[in-house]
């Protein structure tokens, strides 16, 4: 992949060491020379330290992708599940890849069903190399920047018509509000809320007036390091 990358980004006129960064542990030898190297400030990726410490690549990245491997790679994705980034794993290369694809899919269909379903773009039988890695980066965006925006506020009608200015901002910034008491769903509220709050891109929260549940989602969305207006 890295050499793959040099002569597409040189024919770029872009810097291969601004595109492609790479962490060695000083214990082992680097396994390529492409980019930028640099010398991890942790000993090991093992999660069993007093002080979880998110390894470098992970934490600068936006998303994760996971192209064959074994059992070593199963570590990252655990460290990217920790660190709450998007998992794409390509199943069309086999090994841990195709295992993490799996998983993640289930997931997906479990808890998002909607970007479950969007998650199947991994699997496609495309022929056509390119085109596929452009629909793999296109998930990748969406699955990094959500379009929807979850609201929290009163369930009164009173807040009905702030609502309906929140969603009409949105939308002129291509983001959809969406709250719980609009939703079909059958499931549990609590259950909606807390999925609506994760799969969102950011929360605007009306406090005006005291409420436990509106506090509630508001800790929620916060605990989970959503943004907030």
């Amino acid at each position: 992949m890295a050499d793959y990358s040099r002569p597409r980004h040189g024919g770029q006129k872009r810097d291969p060491k601004d595109l492609i960064i790479a962490y060695c542990s000083r214990d082992y030898p680097p396994a390529h020379n492409i980019g930028s190297i640099r010398w991890s400030s942790l000993p090991d990726w093992n999660m069993n330290h007093p002080e979880l410490k998110v390894p470098e690549q992970i934490a600068l990245a936006d998303a994760a992708f996971f192209v064959g491997g074994s059992d070593g790679t199963f570590w990252a994705k655990n460290w990217v599940y920790y660190a709450r980034k998007p998992i794409l794993g390509i199943p069309r290369f086999g090994g841990a890849g195709e295992t993490i694809y799996e998983m993640e899919r289930e997931r997906l269909r479990r808890d998002a069903p909607a970007v479950g379903n969007d998650y199947e773009t991994l699997n496609q039988m495309s022929g056509d190399v390119a085109v596929y890695a452009r629909e793999i980066i296109s998930l990748a965006e969406r699955l990094v920047s959500p379009r929807t925006v979850f609201t929290v506020m009163s369930s009164k009608k009173d807040y009905r018509e702030v609502f309906a200015s929140c969603k009409v901002v949105c939308k002129k910034f291509d983001f959809d509000a969406v709250r719980t008491d609009e939703s079909l769903s059958l499931e549990r509220i609590t259950t909606q809320i807390e999925k609506g709050i994760q799969d969102s891109a950011f929360v605007i929260a009306n406090v005006s007036e005291p409420s436990m549940n509106v506090f509630y989602e508001v800790g929620f969305a916060r605990g989970l390091g959503k943004r907030s207006s």
